[in-house]
């Protein structure tokens, strides 16, 4: 009950994501995973109804193609709960790990469906202006990958973002577009409008693809199989390469090029001194697992010195996010005292509803107005199948729970 009570709050804060709120939900998120420690087979319970639930949502934004069935999925909460149980498997069915071997391997059997989910969910738009979104799940698959040592065929999807038209389009970046900034991808989940189309755009996915691409070739950099792996990555980046018309696009791709085929060659060179067939499967997964085979990888040394990159820039991106948050509160100064009787003026709900966009109008179109800083939809409604509320307000949810057991049987 209490994982529960504590997975719903996680859910409705989730909503408001953004730069100033990302420390607190990292918190939030590793206290949810501590608490799945607690008790493994209530753990996978929960694991299994609310992954079922998002798996729900999913099918009803494919089969029902209404903007509201598709806000269910393409918002900060599906993403967040989509992380939350990654990292909760990450961590207790990491292979070779204590807490796998004192009981995490029950959930083992959540890493499938959950992986499906995510593909079918960064798949539902191949827009460009969900790039964000599909990066925040290539992200999150690349992280359960690593842990589980779970093959999930996730190249071919960020493929598909260097022969989206977005990319294929070249352009001066001339206008209003050159001032932008560049996008940080972390905390998005779709492109506002002033980005798509633009230069900067174009060259902050092209950069972001190129390094999620280059943490799941990482994962796999020891794998005996590991040229066959890379080579239709060298050989769609060359021909990419040659028919881009924007140069500056392309030239993030060269360094991943070249420590691919450094790092094929150095597999090659190990393996050709192997004694045992293809056939006998442990000692192919035992190849190469010394340390010492990890620091001399090219692709693994890349990797890491990449990384660390990212990982300060994000660093300084939530450290400004949160200065400038404490800059304007300063600037507020403390709330005027207000005379002993007097009602308190609600200045949120007055904004709230001069935001509003008058009836009729489309909500989305207003959305897309503003930058689109903060991705904040509707609550995205959550249920299991042991709660039954007195109120009524889960029958819906119910309902399609219902549909999907009639469908299974």
């Amino acid at each position: 009950m209490v994982l529960k009570s504590c997975y719903r709050a996680y859910a409705t804060a989730s909503r408001a994501t953004s730069a100033h709120t990302w420390s607190t939900l990292n918190f939030m998120t590793g206290c949810l995973v501590e608490l799945c420690g607690v008790d493994y087979a209530t753990a996978y319970h929960y694991g299994f109804v609310y992954v079922r639930q998002l798996a729900i949502l999913l099918r009803a934004a494919m089969t029902n193609a209404t903007k509201e069935s598709a806000q269910a999925v393409y918002c900060w909460q599906y993403v967040q709960c989509l992380r939350l149980w990654s990292r909760v498997l990450s961590t207790y069915c990491e292979k070779g790990s204590s807490v796998e071997s004192l009981g995490g391997h029950v959930m083992q059997p959540l890493v499938y469906p959950l992986v499906q989910v995510t593909l079918g969910a960064m798949r539902l738009k191949p827009s460009a202006r969900y790039f964000p979104y599909r990066f925040h799940c290539a992200r999150l698959l690349i992280e359960l990958s690593r842990a589980t040592r779970t093959y999930v065929p996730l190249a071919s999807h960020l493929f598909e973002v260097f022969e989206s038209p977005e990319l294929q389009r070249g352009g001066s970046g001339g206008g209003p577009a050159a001032a932008l900034r560049p996008l940080d991808f972390v905390v998005h989940v779709r492109a506002p409008n002033a980005y798509v189309g633009s230069k900067v755009y174009r060259e902050g996915a092209a950069e972001e693809a190129a390094a999620l691409l280059l943490d799941w070739y990482d994962s796999v950099a020891l794998d005996i199989g590991f040229p066959e792996l890379a080579l239709p990555a060298i050989v769609q980046f060359r021909r990419y390469g040659k028919k881009s018309r924007d140069k500056a696009v392309a030239r993030h791709l060269q360094p991943l090029v070249d420590a691919l085929e450094q790092n094929s060659k150095f597999i090659e060179a190990r393996r050709a001194a192997v004694d045992f067939a293809p056939r006998e499967e442990a000692k192919a997964i035992a190849f190469l697992s010394d340390q010492s085979a990890s620091r001399e990888s090219p692709l693994r040394r890349y990797a890491s010195s990449r990384r660390k990159l990212r990982e300060e820039r994000l660093q300084r991106v939530l450290e400004a996010a949160a200065g400038d948050g404490e800059a304007e509160q300063g600037k507020s100064g403390p709330a005027p005292k207000q005379p002993t009787g007097a009602k308190p003026v609600a200045k949120t709900a007055k904004a709230a509803v001069a935001k509003k966009p008058p009836p009729g109008k489309d909500s989305e179109a207003s959305e897309e107005e503003g930058e689109g800083e903060e991705d904040i939809v509707e609550d995205m409604r959550l249920s299991d199948d042991d709660d039954e509320d007195d109120d009524g307000e889960d029958d819906g949810d119910d309902d399609q729970m219902d549909e999907m057991e009639d469908d299974d049987d």
